[in-house]
């Protein structure tokens, strides 16, 4: 099993957007709903430095919501 993460050193997700479009002005980040069940949502996320990138970076991330918290499941959706 790996280390544990120390979350104090890890950035938010606006920080990390700022830091990428201040190295890479002319990137784009594209997001994709992959999956949505009441249960699980899953996104895909692609990091492209310019506009000609043949190989962008590609990220994942999901969440549970609570069961019968529809307000949750609109927040995960709306912070992602």
């Amino acid at each position: 099993m790996g280390r544990p993460i120390d979350l104090g050193r890890y950035g938010t997700v606006d920080q990390r957007i700022r830091a990428f479009y201040q190295r890479f002005p002319d990137g784009a980040i594209q997001t994709d709903l992959v999956r949505l069940d009441a249960d699980f949502i899953l996104f895909r996320a692609r990091v492209y430095r310019d506009r000609t990138d043949p190989t962008p970076t590609t990220g994942w991330a999901y969440d549970r919501p609570p069961a019968d918290d529809e307000a949750a499941a609109r927040q995960i959706l709306a912070s992602c």
